[in-house]
Parts: C-alpha cells; sequence; structure tokens
C-alpha cells in the first residue's frame, strides 16, 4: 500500500475522531478534502499540463542522461505543473487552517516540503513545476476554506490531532529505513 494512502486514511479518521465539531461538519470537510484534490488533479493534469506541454526533466533530451532514477521511474510525458505538490499543498493549507496546533502544522509542512523535494529529487519536476503547482493548491485550499467557513460556520481547533503527527513520523522513519537497506553504501 502507497504511503499516501495510509496518510490520508489516518488523515479523515482523525479529522473525524480529533474535530469537535458536529458530524455534518465533519462530513462536510471530508467532501470538501475530496473535492479539493480532484480540483488540484483536474486543473494540474487535465488543463495546464496538456496545455503548457512541457516536458518533464526525464523526458528532456539535453539533460535526462544527467539524471539518476529510481527503480527505473520518469513520470509521464508532461510535468507542468506537479499535480503532487498541487495536492498536497492543498492539503496541508487545509489542514493548516483547520488545527491551529504549532507541532501539527510543522509536521505536515515539513512533510509537504519533503514530498515536493521527492519530486525533484526522482527527476520528474523541475522547481518551478513544484512551485506553480503549490501556487495552485494554496489557493484552491485557502479561499475554498475561507468560503466554508463563511458561508457554513467551519471552524477551527487548538486540538493536536496526534495520529496525524505519529502517522507522518512514522512514514517517514519506515521511508528512512526503506532507503538505508536498499541503497549501495
Amino acid at each position: 500500500m502507497p504511503a499516501w494512502i495510509l496518510l490520508m486514511i489516518v488523515l479523515v479518521m482523525s479529522m473525524i475522531y480529533y474535530h469537535p465539531g458536529k458530524t455534518k461538519d465533519k462530513v462536510l470537510m471530508i467532501v470538501f478534502i475530496a473535492l479539493l484534490i480532484t480540483a488540484c488533479d483536474q486543473i494540474s493534469s487535465g488543463l495546464i499540463k496538456p496545455w503548457v506541454a512541457r516536458l518533464r526533466p526525464s523526458h528532456c533530451p539535453e539533460i535526462e542522461h544527467f539524471l539518476h532514477y529510481v527503480n527505473d521511474y520518469k513520470g509521464g510525458q508532461y510535468g507542468f505543473v506537479s499535480s503532487h505538490a498541487a495536492n498536497m499543498v492543498a492539503i496541508v493549507t487545509f489542514l493548516c487552517c483547520t488545527f491551529r496546533d504549532k507541532r501539527t502544522r510543522i509536521s505536515v509542512i515539513l512533510f509537504a516540503v519533503l514530498m515536493c523535494y521527492s519530486r525533484i529529487y526522482l527527476g520528474v519536476h523541475y522547481p518551478g513545476d513544484i512551485l506553480c503547482g503549490a501556487v495552485i493548491g494554496f489557493i484552491l485550499a485557502y479561499y475554498g476554506y475561507k468560503l466554508l467557513k463563511n458561508k457554513l460556520g467551519l471552524y477551527t481547533t487548538d486540538i493536536c490531532p496526534k495520529a496525524i503527527n505519529y502517522t507522518l513520523y512514522l512514514t517517514w522513519a519506515g521511508l528512512l529505513w526503506w532507503a538505508l537497506m536498499h541503497t549501495n553504501i
């Protein structure tokens, strides 16, 4: 099971368990996250990538031979903008708007930064792809959250959803362990 699926399951369960709002608010947040990911993905992959049609570094003939590939992964043909960055930054922005706990915010922001860096490390995105994807995710999540808050009375909480933090830490520990076990030193 990919790590992000586990993280999404924990995210949904944490929002249900830790957020003190009514059940209707919790369901609304989960539906909003699903719509947010769908919107980010469709805007980045469905509209912008085919329209701009910029080759990924891993598909660019001038530089592809300078890159190292992990498990021969090269991604799809086009890379501008990064869907991973748009989706992750959207989720992180929504979580930071919802949970005001400093540890949670630092944990999810760090996770997003490391995930975005991994896309550059894998050679499937230029830094500009990541930055533009992040801007799309931030704008959609921030203004979507503001709309939910103003129209439906959604509110933030100071509760620390420890399950999110622990899952992020365990995910990175597992990835680090996997990387160390599969590295020829």
